[in-house]
């Protein structure tokens, strides 16, 4: 269980590089001598960070699925604790699925319109007819669903390179704000399920280091 938990932070750790690349590729879009070539390099990078967000989804989802570990008849106490451990994870893990979406289908569609010869690789807004300007959610943000006293033992510290706040100028009226966003609304939502996973990992943890 402690793998597919690892499994789980390293795409949260992903998730947050990803946001400080659109930060900076929408710096690009509006100040860069030569937007197209830089904007480029910028999605190229994308790509191994989404291949990182597969490959851990995918150690974690075997990890689930391993029937030598989750009885399909739990019987006893600690059986059912692990069921359900495993039912919330899944819930994360496709949950997941969203952030890998919004990021392969820009990868994807920047490099195909490209290929095509298109200048802009996103010649539709990505979310809505009327792009909108970065949001940073305040600091104390609650969970979109249920709010939980307990910390979440998935949730990872913003790296020092995503600023708590963005300027709103011409920065925050580009294609790549929208994405910005996009990720944003998803991390809250992906805190509320980790909160609510969080009390049963961490009793099973602590019981499981007081038993040694």
């Amino acid at each position: 269980m402690g793998n597919a938990v690892r499994a789980l932070i390293q795409n949260n750790i992903v998730v947050d590089k990803t946001k400080t690349l659109f930060l900076k590729t929408a710096r690009d879009e509006v100040s860069s001598a030569n937007t197209t070539m830089v904007i480029d390099m910028d999605i190229h990078y994308l790509g191994p960070m989404i291949d990182d967000i597969v490959r851990n989804r995918a150690a974690a989802q075997a990890l689930l699925l391993d029937a030598r570990h989750f009885p399909t008849q739990p019987r006893s106490e600690d059986e059912r604790r692990l069921a359900q451990m495993q039912q919330q994870l899944q819930t994360i893990i496709d949950h997941q699925n969203q952030a890998l979406n919004i990021l392969s289908g820009t990868y994807y569609s920047y490099n195909g319109n490209r290929l095509m010869g298109y200048s802009d690789g996103l010649k539709a807004p990505v979310d809505s007819a009327q792009e909108t300007p970065i949001v940073m959610p305040p600091s104390n943000a609650q969970d979109l669903t249920s709010a939980s006293p307990h910390p979440s033992p998935l949730a990872s510290a913003l790296p020092a390179a995503t600023p708590a706040s963005v300027d709103l100028g011409l920065l925050g009226m580009t294609k790549f704000a929208a994405l910005f966003n996009g990720l944003t609304t998803y991390q809250l939502n992906e805190e509320a399920l980790e909160a609510k996973a969080a009390p049963t990992i961490l009793q099973s943890s602590a019981e499981c280091n007081g038993s040694w």
